[in-house]
Protein backbone atom coordinates (compact mmCIF):
# COMPACT_ATOMS: atom_id res chain seq x y z
CA UNK A 1 0.00 0.00 0.00
CA UNK A 2 1.21 3.31 -0.90
CA UNK A 3 1.41 6.94 1.68
CA UNK A 4 1.11 9.74 0.86
CA UNK A 5 3.32 11.73 3.27
CA UNK A 6 3.13 16.03 2.95
CA UNK A 7 6.87 17.42 3.67
CA UNK A 8 6.74 20.16 6.64
CA UNK A 9 7.37 22.40 3.56
CA UNK A 10 4.36 21.47 1.58
CA UNK A 11 6.06 19.23 -0.89
CA UNK A 12 4.14 15.57 -1.50
CA UNK A 13 6.10 12.30 -1.05
CA UNK A 14 4.75 8.76 -2.72
CA UNK A 15 5.67 6.41 -0.06
CA UNK A 16 5.68 2.96 -2.39
CA UNK A 17 6.72 0.23 0.29
CA UNK A 18 9.87 -0.23 2.38
CA UNK A 19 10.89 -2.98 0.26
CA UNK A 20 13.81 -1.05 -1.77
CA UNK A 21 14.91 -3.54 -4.00
CA UNK A 22 11.64 -4.21 -4.64
CA UNK A 23 9.83 -3.92 -8.51
CA UNK A 24 6.51 -5.07 -7.79
CA UNK A 25 5.57 -2.23 -6.21
CA UNK A 26 5.33 1.01 -7.76
CA UNK A 27 3.78 4.67 -8.32
CA UNK A 28 1.94 4.80 -11.71
CA UNK A 29 0.09 7.19 -13.81
CA UNK A 30 -2.52 5.86 -16.10
CA UNK A 31 -4.86 6.65 -18.72
CA UNK A 32 -8.82 6.98 -18.18
CA UNK A 33 -8.97 3.78 -20.06
CA UNK A 34 -6.54 1.90 -17.69
CA UNK A 35 -3.46 2.01 -20.12
CA UNK A 36 -0.34 2.76 -18.19
CA UNK A 37 1.58 6.33 -19.11
CA UNK A 38 4.29 5.39 -17.04
CA UNK A 39 5.39 4.17 -13.52
CA UNK A 40 8.10 4.98 -10.60
CA UNK A 41 9.22 1.34 -9.41
CA UNK A 42 10.51 1.41 -5.65
CA UNK A 43 13.63 0.05 -7.08
CA UNK A 44 13.89 3.70 -8.11
CA UNK A 45 13.48 2.45 -12.10
CA UNK A 46 11.22 4.66 -14.66
CA UNK A 47 9.52 3.35 -16.98
CA UNK A 48 7.71 4.85 -19.84
CA UNK A 49 5.40 3.28 -22.26
CA UNK A 50 6.40 0.23 -20.38
CA UNK A 51 5.80 -1.87 -16.82
CA UNK A 52 9.00 -3.70 -17.09
CA UNK A 53 12.05 -1.04 -17.28
CA UNK A 54 14.99 -2.53 -17.24
CA UNK A 55 17.43 0.65 -16.75
CA UNK A 56 17.11 3.70 -14.67
CA UNK A 57 14.75 5.32 -17.27
CA UNK A 58 13.23 3.14 -19.96
CA UNK A 59 11.57 4.82 -23.22
CA UNK A 60 9.21 2.33 -25.36
CA UNK A 61 7.13 3.35 -28.48
CA UNK A 62 6.00 2.35 -31.67
CA UNK A 63 6.28 5.61 -34.00
CA UNK A 64 5.87 3.02 -37.27
CA UNK A 65 7.91 2.42 -40.18
CA UNK A 66 7.02 5.08 -42.60
CA UNK A 67 10.05 5.47 -44.51
CA UNK A 68 12.52 8.50 -42.60
CA UNK A 69 12.94 9.66 -38.88
CA UNK A 70 11.13 8.47 -35.89
CA UNK A 71 11.93 10.64 -32.74
CA UNK A 72 11.46 8.68 -29.43
CA UNK A 73 13.11 10.64 -26.94
CA UNK A 74 13.36 15.08 -27.26
CA UNK A 75 15.69 16.76 -25.62
CA UNK A 76 15.88 20.17 -25.89
CA UNK A 77 16.74 23.63 -24.01
CA UNK A 78 13.70 25.74 -22.80
CA UNK A 79 14.73 28.22 -25.66
CA UNK A 80 14.68 25.33 -28.19
CA UNK A 81 18.12 25.90 -29.59
CA UNK A 82 19.93 23.01 -28.23
CA UNK A 83 18.03 19.64 -29.27
CA UNK A 84 18.76 16.33 -29.13
CA UNK A 85 16.63 13.85 -30.92
CA UNK A 86 16.81 10.25 -29.99
CA UNK A 87 14.80 7.75 -32.27
CA UNK A 88 15.10 5.36 -35.37
CA UNK A 89 14.95 5.56 -39.44
CA UNK A 90 12.66 3.30 -41.16
CA UNK A 91 12.63 2.81 -45.18
CA UNK A 92 8.69 1.90 -45.30
CA UNK A 93 8.76 -1.90 -44.57
CA UNK A 94 12.05 -2.41 -41.66
CA UNK A 95 13.70 -0.35 -38.97
CA UNK A 96 16.99 0.32 -40.84
CA UNK A 97 19.14 2.18 -38.03
CA UNK A 98 19.23 3.76 -35.03
CA UNK A 99 19.28 7.35 -34.77
CA UNK A 100 21.09 10.06 -32.41
CA UNK A 101 21.01 13.84 -34.14
CA UNK A 102 21.06 17.36 -32.65
CA UNK A 103 18.46 19.70 -34.40
CA UNK A 104 18.63 23.53 -35.37
CA UNK A 105 21.60 23.67 -37.62
CA UNK A 106 24.24 22.79 -34.48
CA UNK A 107 27.03 20.27 -33.99
CA UNK A 108 27.23 17.12 -32.66
CA UNK A 109 29.91 16.69 -30.39
CA UNK A 110 31.08 13.25 -28.08
CA UNK A 111 33.00 13.95 -25.56
CA UNK A 112 35.10 12.30 -22.55
CA UNK A 113 36.23 13.17 -19.17
CA UNK A 114 39.25 14.60 -20.48
CA UNK A 115 38.26 15.89 -24.10
CA UNK A 116 34.93 17.03 -24.08
CA UNK A 117 35.13 17.47 -27.44
CA UNK A 118 36.53 14.55 -28.28
CA UNK A 119 34.89 13.83 -31.55
CA UNK A 120 32.54 16.38 -33.56
CA UNK A 121 30.35 16.23 -36.18
CA UNK A 122 29.31 19.64 -37.91
CA UNK A 123 25.69 20.85 -39.34
CA UNK A 124 27.15 19.85 -42.86
CA UNK A 125 28.25 16.38 -41.92
CA UNK A 126 32.45 17.15 -41.45
CA UNK A 127 33.64 15.26 -38.86
CA UNK A 128 36.29 16.54 -36.67
CA UNK A 129 38.58 14.41 -34.14
CA UNK A 130 40.86 16.18 -31.95
CA UNK A 131 39.37 19.41 -33.84
CA UNK A 132 36.56 21.17 -33.40
CA UNK A 133 36.90 23.01 -36.74
CA UNK A 134 37.40 20.33 -39.30
CA UNK A 135 37.69 21.68 -42.83
CA UNK A 136 37.58 18.23 -44.35
CA UNK A 137 34.77 15.25 -44.30
CA UNK A 138 37.17 13.64 -41.85
CA UNK A 139 39.69 15.72 -40.26
CA UNK A 140 41.93 14.25 -37.26
CA UNK A 141 44.19 16.77 -35.52
CA UNK A 142 47.07 16.35 -33.03
CA UNK A 143 48.04 12.66 -33.66
CA UNK A 144 48.45 9.82 -36.14
CA UNK A 145 45.79 7.38 -37.88
CA UNK A 146 46.51 3.67 -37.92
CA UNK A 147 45.10 1.49 -40.61
CA UNK A 148 45.00 -2.35 -40.51
CA UNK A 149 44.02 -3.25 -43.92
CA UNK A 150 44.13 -1.42 -47.43
CA UNK A 151 42.94 2.49 -47.92
CA UNK A 152 41.13 3.67 -51.19
CA UNK A 153 40.53 7.11 -52.02
CA UNK A 154 37.84 7.16 -54.58
CA UNK A 155 38.44 3.17 -55.32
CA UNK A 156 35.51 1.14 -53.23
CA UNK A 157 37.79 -1.89 -53.31
CA UNK A 158 41.35 -0.62 -52.80
CA UNK A 159 44.14 -3.20 -55.05
CA UNK A 160 46.67 -1.87 -52.39
CA UNK A 161 47.85 -0.72 -49.02
CA UNK A 162 46.72 2.96 -50.39
CA UNK A 163 44.96 2.88 -53.80
CA UNK A 164 44.10 6.70 -54.77
CA UNK A 165 41.80 6.44 -57.74
CA UNK A 166 42.19 8.98 -60.75
CA UNK A 167 39.75 10.95 -62.70
CA UNK A 168 39.33 14.46 -61.59
CA UNK A 169 42.04 17.29 -62.38
CA UNK A 170 44.54 16.92 -59.27
CA UNK A 171 47.50 14.92 -58.50
CA UNK A 172 46.85 11.23 -58.11
CA UNK A 173 49.11 8.36 -56.72
CA UNK A 174 47.97 4.66 -57.80
CA UNK A 175 49.27 1.68 -56.25
CA UNK A 176 47.68 -1.83 -57.55
CA UNK A 177 48.12 -4.94 -58.81
CA UNK A 178 46.31 -6.00 -61.92
CA UNK A 179 48.99 -8.39 -63.41
CA UNK A 180 51.87 -6.47 -61.93
CA UNK A 181 53.25 -4.13 -59.18
CA UNK A 182 52.07 -0.64 -60.94
CA UNK A 183 52.54 3.19 -58.99
CA UNK A 184 51.20 5.60 -61.24
CA UNK A 185 51.26 9.07 -60.92
CA UNK A 186 48.50 11.33 -62.91
CA UNK A 187 48.50 14.67 -62.78
CA UNK A 188 44.74 15.55 -64.41
CA UNK A 189 42.51 12.95 -66.86
CA UNK A 190 44.81 12.06 -69.50
CA UNK A 191 48.47 12.27 -68.39
CA UNK A 192 50.02 10.08 -66.34
CA UNK A 193 53.15 8.87 -65.45
CA UNK A 194 53.37 5.18 -64.76
CA UNK A 195 55.90 2.85 -62.64
CA UNK A 196 55.08 -0.24 -63.13
CA UNK A 197 57.15 -4.10 -62.28
CA UNK A 198 54.64 -6.13 -65.30
CA UNK A 199 53.79 -10.11 -64.93
CA UNK A 200 56.67 -10.25 -66.99
CA UNK A 201 59.29 -9.58 -64.35
CA UNK A 202 59.57 -6.39 -66.91
CA UNK A 203 60.11 -2.71 -64.65
CA UNK A 204 59.28 0.16 -66.85
CA UNK A 205 58.81 4.14 -66.47
CA UNK A 206 56.59 5.31 -69.12
CA UNK A 207 53.55 7.50 -70.08
CA UNK A 208 49.84 7.82 -70.42
CA UNK A 209 50.60 6.75 -74.39
CA UNK A 210 52.90 3.44 -72.98
CA UNK A 211 55.98 5.35 -74.74
CA UNK A 212 58.52 3.96 -72.76
CA UNK A 213 61.13 6.43 -71.07
CA UNK A 214 62.84 3.50 -69.20
CA UNK A 215 62.65 -0.28 -68.86
CA UNK A 216 64.81 -3.19 -67.27
CA UNK A 217 64.14 -6.53 -68.11
CA UNK A 218 64.68 -9.81 -66.37
CA UNK A 219 68.22 -11.04 -68.33
CA UNK A 220 69.57 -7.45 -67.11
CA UNK A 221 69.54 -5.24 -70.53
CA UNK A 222 68.29 -1.67 -69.90
CA UNK A 223 66.57 0.44 -72.69
CA UNK A 224 66.11 4.45 -72.53
CA UNK A 225 64.13 6.16 -74.78
CA UNK A 226 60.52 4.35 -75.98
CA UNK A 227 61.57 0.63 -76.21
CA UNK A 228 58.57 -1.61 -74.79
CA UNK A 229 60.48 -4.74 -76.32
CA UNK A 230 63.59 -6.58 -75.02
CA UNK A 231 64.90 -7.30 -78.25
CA UNK A 232 67.82 -4.77 -77.77
CA UNK A 233 70.89 -4.66 -78.68
CA UNK A 234 73.86 -4.66 -75.57
CA UNK A 235 73.03 -4.05 -71.18
CA UNK A 236 72.39 -0.96 -72.13
CA UNK A 237 70.49 0.85 -75.49
CA UNK A 238 69.81 4.44 -75.84
CA UNK A 239 67.03 5.13 -78.40
CA UNK A 240 67.25 8.83 -78.66
CA UNK A 241 70.18 9.41 -80.51
CA UNK A 242 70.62 5.75 -81.19
CA UNK A 243 73.87 5.23 -79.59
CA UNK A 244 74.16 1.64 -78.34
CA UNK A 245 77.04 0.08 -75.75
CA UNK A 246 77.21 -3.53 -75.37
CA UNK A 247 79.73 -6.55 -75.08
CA UNK A 248 79.16 -8.88 -77.63
CA UNK A 249 81.21 -10.97 -80.17
CA UNK A 250 84.61 -9.24 -80.76
CA UNK A 251 86.35 -8.46 -84.14
CA UNK A 252 88.71 -10.71 -85.28
CA UNK A 253 91.27 -8.70 -84.39
CA UNK A 254 90.33 -7.66 -80.29
CA UNK A 255 90.05 -9.86 -77.34
CA UNK A 256 86.68 -11.66 -76.94
CA UNK A 257 85.98 -9.58 -73.76
CA UNK A 258 86.27 -6.33 -75.27
CA UNK A 259 83.21 -3.24 -76.21
CA UNK A 260 82.01 -1.55 -79.23
CA UNK A 261 79.81 1.42 -79.85
CA UNK A 262 77.01 1.35 -82.99
CA UNK A 263 75.37 3.75 -84.52
CA UNK A 264 71.59 2.65 -85.89
CA UNK A 265 70.37 4.01 -88.45
CA UNK A 266 66.54 4.42 -88.19
CA UNK A 267 66.39 1.24 -86.36
CA UNK A 268 67.38 -1.64 -88.78
CA UNK A 269 71.10 -1.49 -89.04
CA UNK A 270 73.77 -0.33 -86.53
CA UNK A 271 77.37 0.74 -88.32
CA UNK A 272 80.63 0.38 -86.14
CA UNK A 273 81.81 3.18 -84.77
CA UNK A 274 84.83 2.40 -82.29
CA UNK A 275 86.07 -0.64 -80.44
CA UNK A 276 87.14 -0.10 -76.57
CA UNK A 277 89.52 -2.90 -75.29
CA UNK A 278 90.39 -4.05 -71.53
CA UNK A 279 93.65 -2.26 -71.29
CA UNK A 280 91.96 0.88 -72.29
CA UNK A 281 92.57 1.34 -75.78
CA UNK A 282 90.11 3.14 -78.05
CA UNK A 283 90.02 2.07 -82.06
CA UNK A 284 87.85 4.72 -83.52
CA UNK A 285 86.33 3.80 -86.85
CA UNK A 286 86.87 6.66 -89.53
CA UNK A 287 84.23 5.22 -91.99
CA UNK A 288 80.80 6.97 -91.46
CA UNK A 289 77.66 5.31 -91.36
CA UNK A 290 75.61 5.15 -95.35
Amino acid sequence: MADVIVTSDDNYLVDVDHDSSSSANYFGVTHDNGAELFRVQENGKVGIGTTTPDAAITVKDDAGLSAGEHFLANVLRTTSDAQLLLGYRADGTVVTSNLIRSANSLPLTFGTSSQNQAVIVLDDGKVGIGTASPVQKLHVAGGSIYVQGEVGIRKENPAGSLHVCQGFNTVALILENSGGTKFQIRDDGTMKWTIENDSDGQFSIHSESTNYILSMYQNGKVAVGGLASPQIDGKLHVVSGHITLEEISAPSNAPTNCARIFCRDNGSGKTQLCVIFPSGTVQVIATEPS
